[in-house]
């Protein structure tokens, strides 16, 4: 299998400000350990194996991983990779069922988003009027807000499994009770510290990107960094964002994100149905080896 590549739409994008909207393929799917004949292979979508090489090649290129969240589910880049690899797989599939013919399959996808949006009311920027626009800001202002400032307490720790563990029983915490359970466990770097868009020296930077990431008042983020053996804990308090100026071009950017992060569940809610015509079987062992590799130099 060739992989289609993301499926994007015809109309321009001006996507400044980031959306996490994948819906996860990979929950609900048939799942084995059986053998294939290529070891390589960590899913199969009817008789179409996904190779290793096949998924990374759609691995966001970051050079740190995603910040882990207390109470949220974990963005791992390479299963993100797996679920727009199935769904690109399954797209195509359909378009080609439909008729949709073009000279690559990044095209066939391509045209399918198109037909899709001209039957679906909600997927263009067109159809989205400046209330429902400014509204739907307002419910999703921690992912795609700009933070201006925000008070944090933090730790920084030396053991992973640790730092992990502690994020999960952290979550809901209050400051004091942060810093008590951090000290308890042997945590000798922590503090507080109030962080800015432009920096602040009383905190290091990995505690800013934890903070901005998690951008709820109370919330929990985990920033790592495996390779150097550091791993950096930090609590939202008091959080301020960047005042929006809703001039024309700023609307339109805005409304570019909502109906993109629209699209994106639309074509996940869409292959996910087409599962049934073309069932998808993932090898788990695998995928955990995969994974945990490292993508070469």
């Amino acid at each position: 299998m060739t992989s289609c590549g993301p499926a994007t739409s015809a109309r321009a994008r001006l996507l400044v400000l980031a959306v996490a909207a994948a819906v996860p393929l990979t929950a609900g799917c048939g799942s084995s350990d059986g053998a294939t004949a290529d070891p390589d292979t960590v899913a199969v979508v009817s008789d179409e194996p996904i190779t290793v090489d096949e998924v990374r090649a759609l691995v966001r290129d970051d050079p740190l991983p995603p910040v882990r969240i207390a109470g949220r589910r974990y963005a791992d880049p390479w299963r993100e990779a797996l679920d727009r690899a199935i769904r690109d797989e399954l797209l195509a599939r359909e378009a080609a069922r439909r008729g949709i013919t073009a000279p690559t399959r990044a095209e066939q996808v391509a045209a399918l988003v198109e037909q899709e949006e001209r039957v679906t009311d909600d997927l263009v920027v067109e159809t989205i009027d400046d209330q429902e626009v400014r509204a739907w800001f307002a419910e999703h202002l921690a992912e795609v807000g700009a933070v201006e400032r925000a008070d944090v307490v933090w730790a920084q720790l030396t053991d992973g499994r640790l730092a992990r563990e502690l994020l999960g029983r952290l979550e809901g915490s209050d400051p004091e009770t942060f810093l008590r359970v951090v000290r308890e466990n042997g945590v000798t770097a922590s503090g507080a510290a109030t962080v800015h868009a432009d920096g602040e020296e009383g905190a290091d930077p990995m505690v800013i990107r934890a903070a901005f990431a998690t951008a709820v008042t109370g919330g929990v983020g985990l920033a790592e960094d495996p390779q150097n053996g550091r791993w950096w804990l930090a609590r939202v308090g008091a959080i301020s964002f960047e005042p929006v100026n809703w001039d024309p071009e700023t609307t339109f950017t805005i409304k570019s994100t909502m109906a993109d992060h629209r699209e994106q569940e639309h074509l996940s809610r869409l292959a996910d149905g087409l599962r049934e015509r073309w069932p998808v079987r993932l090898f788990e062992d695998r995928i955990a080896e995969m994974v945990d590799r490292k993508a070469p130099s």
